[in-house]
């Protein structure tokens, strides 16, 4: 009974692979190990995804408006100071909302507080902004963003805390942020007016608010004089906003009414025109 050499050599080559082979096999492994513990170690890295407040889980909360009392929350201005809103009573006061990454519409708020600042008495009056992002904007972020905008501490107030603080304090306020996980926070805009007591004079909101409009609205809420065409201006930018949705950032409720009203002229006037040119017997 003879024995086929070569069949047997190619099974037994078979079952062993070349030392080219091996150490591939072993590179592969050892990348493989590698990766895994790197992903491993990323991922205690990470903060907890937990530890932000899952707006869909915060208790039902009444949005309040006109002739409500601001709620009272423990917030932390810019110097790492403890603040309440009851700390400004007395002082009538202009709050809005922004965040210091935004590359956009806050930069722009903020540039009007500034100007807003220059048109209020220097006594009776607090401008206060806070944020929508307390995750990253820390009183430390919050003095080097005061001091990029030429904030005045003794007449401006910024203001964060804790993520869940922020959270209720917004949704009382009709303030919706939302985090797109790409560090944009898209958040409505909106302006609010509080009297002396504390009480909720004037919601605003639009972006296209100038600062005398606001100042107009801020010093007839302090019960001092006021310009009528300013206020006139500021209702009719409201008006126009929530009608239309919203007008671009700087621009005023005179112009928008103006720009409505030629819209809606030149469209009476084309329907005219068509009705005589193709109908007219």
């Amino acid at each position: 009974m003879g024995v086929n050499m070569t069949s047997t050599m190619a099974k037994f080559g078979a079952g062993r692979r070349s030392p080219r082979a091996r150490a591939t096999s072993v590179a592969v492994t050892s990348a493989a190990l590698a990766l895994a513990m790197l992903i491993g170690v990323a991922a205690q890295s990470q903060p907890a995804l937990a530890s932000a407040p899952n707006p869909f889980t915060l208790p039902p909360q009444r949005v309040l408006g006109r002739g409500d009392v601001m709620p009272d929350v423990s917030l932390v201005d810019q110097t790492g100071a403890a603040r309440s809103l009851k700390d400004f009573r007395g002082d009538t006061l202009v709050i809005g909302f922004i965040y210091t990454s935004c590359k956009s519409e806050c930069p722009l708020v903020t540039a009007k507080f500034g100007a807003l600042e220059s048109r209020l008495p220097p006594s009776g009056f607090h401008l206060v902004e806070v944020t929508v992002d307390p995750a990253r904007d820390s009183a430390r972020v919050l003095a080097a963003y005061a001091k990029t905008h030429h904030v005045d501490g003794a007449r401006w107030t910024l203001l964060t805390g804790s993520e869940t603080a922020i959270a209720l304090f917004e949704r009382a306020l009709g303030v919706s942020a939302i985090d797109d996980g790409r560090g944009t926070i898209v958040h409505n805009d909106r302006t609010i007016i509080v009297d002396g007591r504390g009480i909720i004079a004037d919601v605003i909101d639009e972006a296209g608010w100038t600062p005398d409009d606001v100042a107009s609205d801020a010093r007839n809420v302090a019960g001092l004089a006021a310009n009528p065409l300013d206020r006139l201006d500021l209702a009719l930018g409201q008006a126009v906003a929530y009608v239309c949705g919203g007008v671009v950032n700087g621009r005023t409720g005179l112009t928008d009414l103006i720009a409505v009203i030629a819209i809606f002229g030149l469209s009476a006037w084309a329907m005219v025109w068509v009705s005589r040119r193709f109908f007219s017997t």
